[in-house]
C-alpha cells in the first residue's frame, strides 16, 4: 500500500529537449517535499553507457538476469564461461556449443 501511495504521486515526463540518443540524453528527478523544499538530481551518463562501462561483476548479474529467464541456470553460467575464455580459445566452439 505504500508504493502504491507513493506511485500515485510520481509524474514521469519526457521532454522534447532530451532526445532517444545516448551522447545528450539525460535523466532528471525533482522531488518535493512537504515542508516545500525542493530537491533535484541530474545524470547524464548512465551506468552502462560507453563511458561509464558496467563493471565485470554488474556485466554478469544483468547477463544472468536477462538470460537466466529463458534459459537454466547451468546453460547461463556455461555462456559466461565460454565468453570469458574466448580470448585463450583458438575458435568459438564451446560457446557455439552453448549457443546451440
Amino acid at each position: 500500500p505504500d508504493l502504491h501511495a507513493l506511485l500515485a504521486r510520481v509524474r514521469v515526463e519526457h521532454p522534447a529537449d532530451n532526445p532517444a540518443n545516448f551522447d545528450r540524453m539525460y535523466a532528471e528527478v525533482v522531488v518535493t517535499l512537504e515542508g516545500g523544499d525542493v530537491l533535484l538530481g541530474r545524470c547524464d551518463t548512465f551506468y552502462g553507457h560507453w563511458r561509464n562501462p558496467l563493471s565485470n561483476d554488474s556485466l554478469r548479474k544483468k547477463f544472468r538476469s536477462n538470460a537466466g529467464a529463458v534459459l537454466p541456470e547451468e546453460r547461463v553460467e556455461g555462456l559466461i564461461q565460454a565468453v570469458e575464455q574466448l580470448d585463450r580459445l583458438g575458435d568459438c566452439q564451446p560457446l557455439l556449443t552453448q549457443i546451440q
